[in-house]
């Protein structure tokens, strides 16, 4: 499991509960972290990094537990890096995101699944349900929320808000009246 800081520590203990006799290791890059304000190419290159660090030490799939890792980097590693990795290592590896199962969560649909459209193109469809996204600038930007969603359910209005710094204090641990005033700020 891999993530830019600490927060992935609740997909690892999601996974090993759900996978007991699978073998995890945590990869923090809190050396750099967060990753949400920096470049697209830096967040690729800083991923490539801490995957290919997991790869060596044996590892086979690599979760990115980070949001903007996931939404910036993973597409382009799994088409355009994975396969020279496989190459070099004579193994089958994989890296995984969290997009896929937030939004399946979401909006209560698989992945797979892609709504029908009763619109014309352009045409604005009345929202009956909204959710906030809160994540770094880079994952905001990317408006792979916004866009994953509406492909699956057009009656969920989705709005992703940048949010510098938060990211930080979480993992610095600040104390829940600080976070109220950041969130309640963002809100």
């Amino acid at each position: 499991v891999f993530d830019s800081g600490v927060g992935g520590l609740t997909v690892h203990r999601e996974l090993t509960a759900r996978f007991p006799q699978a073998d995890f290791v945590y990869l923090a890059d809190q050396a750099m972290a967060p990753y949400g304000g920096r470049g697209g190419e830096e967040i690729v290159e800083l991923t490539r990094a801490g995957c290919a660090r997991l790869f060596d030490a044996g590892a086979s799939v690599v979760v990115l537990a980070c949001n903007t890792a996931s939404a910036i980097a993973l597409r382009r590693l799994q088409q355009t890096w994975i396969p020279g990795q496989r190459e070099r290592l004579g193994r089958q590896v994989n890296i995984l995101g969290i997009i896929v199962p937030t939004i399946e969560a979401a909006t209560g649909l698989p992945w797979t699944y892609e709504g029908e459209r009763d619109r014309a193109e352009g045409e604005k469809k009345q929202a009956i349900e909204i959710t906030g996204v809160f994540s770094t600038a880079a994952t905001a930007m990317s408006r792979v929320y916004e866009i994953e969603i509406d492909k699956r359910r057009e009656d969920l209005a989705v709005f992703s808000e940048p949010c510098p710094g938060l990211a930080g204090l979480i993992e610095l641990g600040a104390p829940t009246e600080e976070l109220t005033v950041v969130v309640n700020d963002h809100v």
